[in-house]
């Protein structure tokens, strides 16, 4: 096995982190990562439209920039926006999903399967249902192969919807050398492709997006790890998308990063830290990271932990640290605080990267006017000032859970994510918000049911004062013409809600038998959605601040069944069971109907 060394923190169930093991995943809810993300407490899923169609998952109040993702340490670099764009992200091979909310965004940590078995090991997941819809994925791993280890795994994910057909097809490739368990190298390489009928925008569109990494581990002594990678990506319109539309998910031309790397990590029982130094080589990408983390952890008391940065970018800089600490005073209860603050990089897409001034161009370079922003007079500069708090409490007691927490977020402004949905929107100021969040989970009779609920709610702004005062005796003013209008955020709803009653329970003595059930619904408030130049509300009438485009209330009720017979696992879900037909999170972009799906999810040592 190649050697690796946890964060403590994580591991011992900070608050602020969502893990989940090979056996969760196996159990889990939903068929893609952005699937797994939107069971994160204030975390918004944004979908263009179905499978194919371009999608992320980002904090309430954050976009550009705001997640960040990485395959066992190493950057998946964005390409196409601000952010991933998770439906080219396949979920075939994972051992372990990490994610972990900071006041810097979002950050999800991927870890490939490995293991130490002789036997070859592999898992098949099939299903298909409505809407022609079809999901495969097949993830093998062989022990021995050419004095090493080798992994691959093939995904193909499609539907045809009312108005459209979309398809994600993927594969990936990891060859593995070792000295013992003290050290090793690996190779990956990994494709998907997505593709999208929108006879509406642009027939037959996609991308093609191929990544490649060189990755070397080094355990020179116990508690004590070094790394090196070189890793590159590329994103390309397929070859049958030379008219590609922008709302059907493809670029507007080739682009490609690469990244050079290095970590150094040490800990022992409490105390653990890490270092490391990214090198970006690319247009529309900081040019170089340095981050530093350290954890303590006592099993009885609690712990803390510390992470800060530093990003240079053509001749800017941003800095800024996460905090979190919890604390543990009796054996049920557990109080947590977290705090971050600082300037962090939002990348430019394709579309997004104008060429270097000529010399002598006073118009200084595209980072200097707001270039990525989508309008001159956008904040300038390719950073985003942001803090966030969270403090609050968790109390676990007769196998039931109940945490409170008091938040609040302000950033300087709120940028796009810059993926085809939203590539030519503003950028919008975020003032101080505040707000309560609250997660449960309440035992029932009989024995494996039990209630669960996640809601987060925003308080509501100062409204904005009119733009003009009172004049004495003028009968033309009224107070619906003065009337103050409430400011809009995007990507920021005043609520968000997951609820559902479920049951999990595993049976006989060999515990061979396992059943889950949940039947629930999750959904948000209307949300603004960043206007486009030339497009905002209200432009015609004259005003200075027009209100944000609203997509409207999202609501999904929801129903999954799932039973394990010793290593297969048989599973029906549906969507959307009662029918509604607005579903969006882009305007104009509806999402899918009902859909039921049904199928397994294998797992073969042989």
């Amino acid at each position: 096995m190649l050697p690796s060394l946890d964060d403590i923190g994580p591991a011992r169930g900070a608050p602020g982190v969502w893990e989940w093991d090979r056996a969760a995943l196996l159990g889990a809810r939903g068929h893609t990562l952005l699937d797994l993300l939107a069971q994160v407490p204030g975390v918004l899923s944004l979908r263009s439209g179905d499978f194919g169609a371009s999608a992320t998952a980002v904090p309430v109040g954050v976009a550009g920039g705001g997640l960040r993702l990485y395959y066992d340490g190493v950057e998946h670099l964005p390409l196409d926006g601000a952010a991933p764009d998770l439906s080219r992200v396949a979920l075939s091979g994972l051992e372990r999903v990490r994610a972990i909310r900071r006041g810097s965004g979002l950050d999800v940590h991927l870890f490939r399967l490995a293991h130490s078995d002789a036997r070859p090991y592999a898992l098949i997941e099939a299903g298909t249902g409505d809407l022609d819809t079809n999901v495969l994925r097949g993830t093998f791993s062989f022990p021995r192969v050419v004095r090493g280890k080798a992994a691959l795994a093939i995904e193909r994910i499609d539907a045809r919807g009312a108005e459209e057909a979309g398809a994600v097809t993927g594969g990936w490739f990891r060859y593995s050398l070792h000295r013992g368990d003290r050290a090793g190298l690996r190779f990956e390489y990994r494709r998907v492709s997505s593709e999208l009928s929108a006879p509406a925008e642009a027939p037959g569109v996609g991308a093609d997006r191929s990544d490649w990494t060189v990755q070397g581990v080094w355990a020179p002594a116990a508690g004590l790890l070094a790394e090196a990678w070189a890793t590159g990506a590329a994103l390309a319109p397929s070859a049958d998308s030379a008219a590609a539309g922008a709302l059907a998910g493809a670029v507007a031309g080739p682009v490609s990063r690469r990244q050079y790397g290095a970590r150094l990590a040490g800990g022992t029982d409490w105390l653990w830290g890490r270092g490391a130094l990214r090198l970006n080589d690319g247009a529309g990408v900081a040019a170089r990271e340095l981050s530093a983390d350290v954890s303590a952890a006592h099993p009885r008391w609690g712990g803390a932990s510390l992470r800060g940065w530093r990003e240079s970018w053509d001749g800017e800089t941003g800095a800024g640290y996460d905090a979190r600490a919890w604390a543990e005073p009796v054996s049920f209860l557990t109080l947590f605080a977290e705090m971050g603050d600082g300037r962090r990089s939002a990348a430019l897409g394709a579309a997004a990267q104008a060429p270097a001034p000529a010399p002598g161009d006073s118009a200084g370079s595209p980072g200097d006017t707001g270039v990525g922003d989508g309008s001159d007079d956008a904040p300038a500069g390719r950073f985003v000032q942001r803090s966030r708090s969270r403090f609050g409490a968790v109390l676990a007691r007769w196998n039931g859970q109940l945490s409170v927490a008091r938040l609040s977020v302000e950033a300087d402004s709120v940028r796009p994510t810059r993926l085809p949905f939203d590539r030519d929107g503003l950028a919008a100021a975020q003032p101080r918000r505040r707000g309560w969040e609250f997660a449960g989970r309440v035992p029932l009779w009989p024995r494996g049911f039990y209630l669960r609920a996640q809601v987060q709610r925003w308080d509501a702004l100062p409204a904005a004062p009119p733009d003009d005062p009172p004049v004495p005796g003028d009968s033309a003013s009224s107070t619906d013409s003065l009337a103050a209008r409430p400011p809009s955020v995007p990507y920021f709803p005043d609520h968000l809600y997951d609820a559902a009653l479920s049951f999990h329970r595993v049976f006989l003595p060999t515990e061979n038998f396992e059943l889950w059930v949940d039947i629930g619904a999750r959904g948000r408030s209307e949300m603004a959605v960043p206007a486009v130049r030339g497009q905002e509300a209200g432009e015609e009438a004259g005003e200075d601040e027009p209100e944000l485009p609203v997509v409207p209330f999202y609501q999904d009720w929801y129903l999954r069944v799932q039973v394990r017979i010793l290593s297969v696992n048989v599973f029906v879900s549906v969507e959307n069971l009662t029918l509604r037909d607005a579903n969006q999170d882009v305007p104009g972009r509806l999402l899918p109907g009902t859909r039921g799906l049904y199928g397994v999810r294998w797992t073969l040592w042989n």
